[in-house]
């Protein structure tokens, strides 16, 4: 890896993945369900309760999903976009909407949708269709936020235990991510780019000193990983409003061979 000095990027291009764009639309809570949990998973409702969690539960926004040292699991969500938590990882899904319009024409995402996630510590991996220009997927760190179009990425935050230091990574293999550094535009890195900060955080505040910042290739086996993710399913219809349950998803088998034992997505378990 090795540094790299970059002018903050153009702001209007920045607002593709960051979501500034004056369009909105009327949006109605997207389904996200829980599937091939492996090991030590436990989750938070929206309430802040402890809730039980098994293969091919619907969860929603507002949930909090944290994966012990020997867990794993994935969500999917309805807009057609999967992501992987690896192992002692805490994460909250601060919003997941979408709005019930009508497919267009050379999108493959039907309708609208804002994907917002809040990475407190751990890693993850995300696999995204094409997203519809109007939706937003964003993932909030301790660093900084990062804004992903169809994309192909990875993304890992630690903290020192005894200082409120913290190094974060984030990974692109392929597609684009556009970077936040605490309230600073950063670059847009591009397919086999990795962005590591280092940075001591106010933890009252939430003000971001960055201490390093080193722009390098994607390491040859996270790169593997990345490729190796199950392929997103294709996006549902646009949520109706309906209070009926949906079925539970399902998807092809597929093997992940980024872990000693293999992983296998499977349909959802009775």
């Amino acid at each position: 890896m090795h540094s790299k000095n970059y002018l903050p990027v153009c702001l209007a291009f920045l607002a593709v993945f960051l979501g500034s764009s004056a369009i909105s639309f009327a949006q109605i809570p997207g389904k996200v369900s829980i599937i091939n949990i492996r090991g030590d998973v436990t989750a938070l409702d929206a309430n802040g309760d402890k809730a039980t969690v098994k293969n091919g539960k619907q969860i929603a926004q507002g949930w909090t999903i944290m994966t012990g040292a020997d867990g794993s699991a994935f969500l999917m969500l309805s807009n057609g976009s999967l992501v992987k938590l690896g192992k002692d990882t805490k994460m909250k899904i601060d919003e997941f909407t979408q709005s019930p319009s009508p497919a267009v024409a050379g999108i493959m995402e039907k309708g609208v949708s804002r994907t917002l996630f809040n990475l407190s510590i751990g890693e993850i991996n995300g696999s995204v269709n094409k997203l519809n220009v109007n939706s937003l997927y964003q993932i909030k760190t301790p660093v900084g936020v990062a804004g992903i179009r169809g994309t192909l990425y990875h993304i890992v935050v630690r903290k020192d235990p005894s200082t409120n230091s913290y190094i974060a990574t984030f990974d692109v293999g392929t597609g684009n991510v556009g970077i936040n550094i605490g309230t600073q535009a950063g670059p847009i890195l591009g397919a086999s780019e990795s962005l590591t900060i280092m940075a001591d955080v106010n933890m009252e505040t939430g003000a971001v000193t960055v201490n390093n910042q080193q722009i390098g290739q994607i390491s040859p086996a996270d790169l593997q990983i990345l490729n190796n993710l199950p392929k997103p399913p294709p996006p549902e219809e646009p949520p109706t409003g309906e209070t009926a349950p949906p079925p539970p998803p399902t998807l092809p088998p597929k093997i992940i061979p980024d872990t000693k034992d293999p992983i296998i997505i499977s349909p959802s378990e009775s």
